[in-house]
């Protein structure tokens, strides 16, 4: 008699694999995010050091910010200015200037409202002056460069400021964000001696939505600090900014912006003209 035997190869359920992989992700999300909240000591320690590297040195009469939209103070620029908040001394002048009124879909009155209640929430024990401009709010038109510069000239009028703005690519590549980078370096070029730094894009879309992952590799394993770091309070204080102060703005996919985007965490800001305020000797 012939015997045949067969073997039944205990079978897991359906969806027991994946199960295993969200939850070892979810495991893996919460370590950083652990590693995260124990790192405030270190992180304020290296964003010190580069404040003193990059700013210590210059007689700096203001510092200015310039941006596109209301909210990209926030959703770009946030763990700058809360570095900046924490380092500059009160009585330099801090100013915020948008080109547009965010007026794409109707909202200008409204956006601009929100974004000095954002700076408020922000940077609340502060003086800020901010200016909203009326340049068109548009990913097709390109401005008048000359009279993009015009609006940063009429704001900032003292002998030696320092403005940060978006770099070539813009973040995003959106056509305004890179506007701002033109209008900066023109004014640059053209008025008293100023210090201009871009906010460094990151190419790779990979990279630009691995959230705290980048990061928090940099401030433990970097020894070179390239970067400002929100700590872990200062990201839920920005956080704070964006959602009571651009209520408009907070449709869901800028929830997922505040998790994934790595410029809500980080910022390197880096010198985007040769020409140089005077330095301390």
């Amino acid at each position: 008699m012939l015997c045949l035997t067969i073997n039944l190869q205990e079978r897991q359920p359906p969806g027991k694999g994946t199960m295993k992989i969200v939850s070892r992700l979810i495991m893996a999300f919460a370590a950083l995010w652990l590693v995260y909240l124990c790192s405030s000591s270190r992180i304020t320690s290296r964003n010190a050091s580069l404040f003193k590297a990059q700013f210590g040195n210059l007689q700096m009469s203001s510092f200015n910010l310039v941006i596109a939209h209301p909210d990209d103070e926030v959703m770009f620029f946030a763990p700058t200015l809360l570095q900046i908040d924490r380092y500059l001394d009160q009585d330099i002048q801090l100013r915020v200037i948008c080109l547009t009124s965010g007026n794409a879909e109707g909202l200008g009155p409204v956006r601009s409202a929100e974004l000095k209640r954002s700076v408020h929430i922000l940077l609340p024990d502060r003086s800020v002056h901010v200016t909203v401009a009326d340049l068109e709010d548009s990913m097709q038109v390109n401005w008048d460069i000359e009279d993009a510069s015009q609006i940063i000239a009429n704001q900032i009028t003292d002998n030696a400021p320092v403005i940060v703005t978006f770099d070539s690519i813009g973040v995003s590549g959106h056509v305004n964000h890179i506007s701002c980078f033109d209008a900066v370096n023109r004014f640059a070029k053209t008025h008293k001696p100023v210090a201009t730094y871009a906010l460094k894009s990151q190419k790779s879309r990979l990279l630009k939505f691995t959230g705290l992952v980048r990061p928090i590799l940099s401030a433990w394993l970097r020894r070179e600090n390239q970067e400002y770091f929100s700590t872990y309070p200062q990201y839920i204080h920005s956080l704070a900014a964006m959602i009571s102060g651009h209520e408009s703005q907070m449709a869901w996919f800028r929830y997922g912006w505040w998790i994934l985007s790595q410029f809500v965490f980080s910022n390197q800001v880096v010198p985007s003209v040769a020409k140089v305020i005077n330095v301390v000797d």
